[in-house]
């Protein structure tokens, strides 16, 4: 956090002795905080982790009907742009703990994609279950779950590789 905030400080044309003041500043402010403090920190923390596996769960149930009436290119766009859309909102609520703890939520960040890709494979399967009665055809549980977690995973890295450049950048400039 502090390299980031160092080099988004130098781009602002801030000089070396206030940068090392303002970062004193904030260690000393997290030093100083409440119990109370340090305890919604974590609240949020995992709330945030909860809202979004139970989040996972219902796009999971609700992409079941698309799964049993589209194919092909429509059915990978789809799932694509769900995929894409939820995962830029767990870019930017890791990105908002990540501000608050400062601290990387690293659990989050590898836990919640694993789920959602457990999630769509077993989803998947289920649909193909009902696929099949209903005389439709199956679609590959793999594929469908690999691509879902690669474009869920595609805005939380995107902003990280984004945010990694401009630091190099800063701190090179």
């Amino acid at each position: 956090m502090s390299t980031e905030l160092e080099a988004s400080l130098k781009r602002k044309g801030w000089d070396e002795e206030d940068i090392a003041g303002a970062l004193q500043g904030l260690k000393r402010g997290e030093e100083l905080k409440s119990k109370w403090a340090k305890l919604f920190d974590k609240v949020i923390y995992w709330g945030g982790l909860l809202f979004t596996i139970v989040v996972s769960m219902a796009v999971g149930v609700a992409i079941v009907p698309f799964l049993l009436i589209m194919e092909g290119t429509w059915l990978f766009a789809f799932i694509s742009i769900i995929a894409v859309s939820f995962g830029g909102m767990l870019g930017y609520l890791l990105n908002s703990i990540e501000k608050i703890q400062q601290q990387k939520a690293i659990y989050a960040s590898l836990f919640v994609p694993f789920l959602a890709l457990m999630n769509i494979y077993i989803i998947t399967r289920l649909s193909n279950l009902l696929a099949l009665s209903m005389g439709r055809p199956p679609h590959n549980p793999f594929l469908i779950a690999a691509m879902y977690v690669w474009m869920f995973c595609l805005p939380y890295f995107g902003h990280k590789l984004f945010k990694r450049t401009l630091t190099k950048q800063a701190t090179t400039a």
